[in-house]
């Protein structure tokens, strides 16, 4: 009786835990959306000097990385819980791809690594396009998880390719490293927190990238490549 009790007071905890988090994401966009709108203003306007309007794009910028982090949040909660209505459109990978560059340019050059982007073969040209049936922040975090992941376990100096075929009703997109996957979480690797020699690590990265990408309609799994090599390959659905 006295276990019953308290297993019951746990789930009654962690129920309120999730409705605290859910207000609280929430209630952050509200102020998110008035510092990216008010940094909108400021750059349409006249009279600001030059130097002060990068300074006004770095805040926009950053507003709306915490903007969707905060939707991002609130997504992977929904599909956690099974209530996430996907809204799908056309999303062009490319672009994405390009801005994750940028983004994860310190540790790219830090390791000094290379990345390769291919589509069917070829580096990418300019006007190509890689199209998609999803929504553009879940395909960029299910990216930066995985482009990270792949930098982050690659050796100084080695290479990561991303691989796009375009393959009918669902497309393909392949991430290869150097570096194997430890045989200790292979078989669990996108589970919730799967970590092994990370200090900082939280295990959430590919399970979120697993929701993620199930959530859209897609499939996710980690390619046996060589002994010292890892590919993740994912399915997404494309128009």
């Amino acid at each position: 009786m006295q276990l019953k009790s308290q297993n019951k007071a746990i789930q009654e905890a962690e129920e309120l835990r999730r409705q605290v988090d859910g207000i609280t994401r929430h209630d952050m966009k509200s102020p998110l959306n008035g510092i990216v709108g008010f940094a909108d203003f400021l750059l349409s306007a006249d009279d600001i000097p030059p130097h002060h309007m990068d300074a006004v794009r770095i805040i926009r910028q950053e507003g709306m990385r915490a903007l969707h982090m905060v939707n991002l949040s609130l997504g992977l909660l929904r599909m956690e819980q099974g209530t996430f209505t996907l809204v799908p459109k056309e999303v062009d990978l490319v672009p994405i791809l390009c801005d994750l560059q940028c983004d994860l340019s310190d540790l790219i050059q830090g390791k000094r690594l290379t990345l390769v982007i291919l589509l069917e073969g070829h580096p990418i040209r300019k006007g190509e396009r890689f199209i998609l049936w999803g929504e553009e922040l879940l395909c960029f975090s299910v990216f930066a998880n995985l482009l990270k992941n792949a930098m982050e376990a690659s050796p100084v100096g080695g290479a990561v390719t991303v691989s796009l075929q375009q393959e009918g009703a669902k497309h393909t997109i392949r991430i290869h490293n150097h570096g194997a996957v430890p045989i200790q979480i292979r078989e669990r690797f996108f589970d919730k927190y799967t970590t092994f020699g990370k200090s900082a690590g939280t295990g959430l990265g590919t399970y979120s990238a697993r929701l993620i990408t199930e959530a859209q309609g897609g499939t996710i799994h980690l390619e046996a490549v060589g002994q010292d090599e890892t590919a993740i390959v994912v399915r997404l659905p494309s128009l």
